[in-house]
């Protein structure tokens, strides 16, 4: 039951009773509506409580930040390096928090264990040894009996918390470390997502998966807590950042560059400077410096939360979407192929896989760079027969040959598989070298860059199946150590395939003598093309540039021989 201005009255009598001192150094006695009232102007008094009993001068973003946390919800809040983030949010705003309400829980996450320890630690120093803010709010000491009241290196609970609620009340956890399973609080996710995740596409979903399946669990409801709260704190490292892809899930965010503006000044003597309005003043020095000793990309990234470095060249996953789904690659004439790029199967989520494609290709003359469009994209992880057995429905479905990578013993085994299982598929060998590969113009790299200037298109019916959402994160990772690219590299082989084949023929116009019929076109956009490795149009064969290199070294190999024979 309530009393008339809404209070618990069993709660009013222990903080009464606690306020009376019991031992304490207290002010005046206080009335139940006076203890009330000094709980709920908690978030209203916060600039003059960190001054008065922290010595600590809040700037105005960090009363931003904090405002933030009080009124809850799923929130994101980026601020540069060395900004206060910390402290603001896994020290003051727990304690302030609980001056507010004894019975709230708070879960410190970090990417350790260790340093969530740390943070958990420094608040039971102070409130051990604040003695006026002990003496002002003694329902946040430290319990003196420890009936179900831990006090440890990873928790503790104050002396206002009614005993029998299960979580205490701040609690020390880990991602990935199983601390928040059956867990409810205000869950304040620190600096989670460090540096290894913008060389590492794998951390990085390891992150997202940990949010979305663990962390989310922590979030309280209106039963629990009247302001329930769920807050990463951090800098953004990467495009595709968790910050970022929480800010796409409704998560309201906040950013806050090191500058507030910037100036260009310009001397009487012509010379220009550039004049700054910084974030927190007291701490010019040290950004001046760190902005002469990094590089731009670090100091973008460290202080401005903008993880491109101003590289155009650097997308965010939602950035690629957008450029497939709106890409506008209409012609009049294109081919189609069926793309496998090998790999051992397996059901283990995080293995390799194989990647297949269904691409449609249109490369006009004088074109730079070809047209071409995703028609389906398989993120396989099924054996070889399972493999061979799709591509060759595939194959049927679309009346198109079938492009795989014949590197190795691997292609030889897929070429004996197709051949007993389904001899009726035409295959197109593609040999990869490390030359072609990294290739600056037609290497691997060229299926971004077909991204980047709308060349490559994914219809939107299609654009959330699991494979072209794998096919956008390979290419958003192209170049990145680790990264899988299969899709990507079964796309780039009929990119490749063609551009061979235009690049070496230079014969006259050729006239369609596909050996097995049913395909109408012998051209991309105009330019003639190979059927298949071993068949030709008309009289004349297309070299591929596999075929070429094996001819310049049979023709070495006789040239030498010549010689010796020549000199003996």
């Amino acid at each position: 039951m309530l009393t008339p201005h809404g209070h618990d009255p069993r709660r009013i009598r222990t903080l009464r009773a606690l306020a009376l001192g019991k031992g304490q150094d207290v002010a005046p006695v206080l009335t139940e509506d006076e203890i009330e009232a000094r709980r709920l102007e908690v978030p209203f008094r916060i600039e003059e409580i960190c001054k008065e009993y922290f010595n600590f001068d809040l700037q105005w973003f960090h009363l931003e930040v904090l405002d933030h946390m009080f009124r809850g919800g799923r929130k994101v809040v980026n601020l540069p390096t060395d900004h206060g983030k910390s402290t603001v949010s896994c020290f003051l705003f727990p304690i302030l928090s609980l001056m507010m309400d004894p019975n709230e829980t708070h879960i410190i996450c970090g990417v350790n264990i260790n340093d969530s320890k740390r943070r958990v630690q420094a608040i039971q120093r102070e409130l051990e040894t604040n003695a006026p803010l002990i003496r002002d709010y003694p329902w946040i000491a430290k319990p003196k009996e420890k009936n179900a009241r831990s006090w440890s290196a990873t928790q503790l609970n104050v002396v206002g918390k009614v005993v029998n609620k299960p979580n205490p009340s701040v609690l020390a956890a880990a991602i990935g470390s199983g601390d928040l399973r059956g867990r409810r609080g205000k869950l304040i996710m620190d600096d989670v997502e460090g540096e290894d995740a913008r060389w590492s596409p794998m951390k990085r979903q390891q992150l997202y998966d940990f949010v979305k399946l663990e962390a989310i669990r922590c979030y309280e409801d209106v039963r629990e807590s009247p302001r329930p709260l769920l807050i990463a704190l951090g800098t953004p490292f990467d495009v595709d950042s968790i910050y970022f892809k929480l800010e796409s899930e409704e998560w309201e965010t906040v950013r806050y560059p090191v500058y507030l503006s910037e100036e260009k000044i310009t001397h009487a003597t012509g010379s220009e400077q550039t004049k700054y309005t910084y974030l927190w003043p007291a701490k010019e020095a040290k950004v001046d410096y760190m902005r002469r000793t990094l590089t731009r990309q670090q100091f973008a990234v460290g202080f401005m939360m903008d993880p491109t470095g101003g590289d155009s060249s650097v997308m965010s996953f939602k950035q690629l979407a957008d450029m497939a789904v709106n890409a506008d690659v209409k012609a009049d004439q294109y081919r189609t192929f069926i793309s496998l790029d090998p790999s051992s199967g397996s059901t283990n989520r995080r293995a390799d896989y194989t990647g297949i494609s269904v691409c449609k290709i249109s490369w006009a003359s004088g074109d730079e760079l070809p047209k071409l469009e995703v028609l389906e994209a398989h993120r396989f992880t099924q054996g070889l027969f399972e493999q061979v057995h799709f591509c060759a429905h595939l194959a049927s479905e679309y009346h198109c040959p079938v492009v795989y990578e014949a590197n190795s013993q691997q292609g030889g085994t897929y070429a004996n598989a197709f051949m007993h299982l389904h001899p009726e598929v035409q295959l197109i060998r593609h040999y990869t070298t490390a030359n072609t590969k990294f290739d600056e113009k037609m290497g691997l790299t060229v299926v971004k860059t077909l991204v980047r200037r709308s060349r490559l298109k994914v219809r939107e019916a299609i654009l959330e199946t699991e494979g072209v959402q794998s096919l956008l994160t390979e290419v958003r990772d192209l170049g990145s150590s680790g990264a899988h690219d299969h899709i990507a590299a079964s796309i780039w082989f009929v990119v490749r395939y063609a551009y061979e084949q235009v690049r070496y023929w230079n014969g006259p116009k050729l006239v369609n003598a596909y050996a097995n019929g049913g395909y109408t076109s012998n051209y991309f956009g105009g330019r003639p093309m190979a059927a298949n490795q071993g068949g030709g149009f008309g009289s004349y064969r297309f070299v591929s540039e596999a075929d070429r290199l094996i001819q310049e070294e049979r023709e070495r190999e006789v040239r030498r021989m010549a010689g010796q024979r020549g000199g003996s």
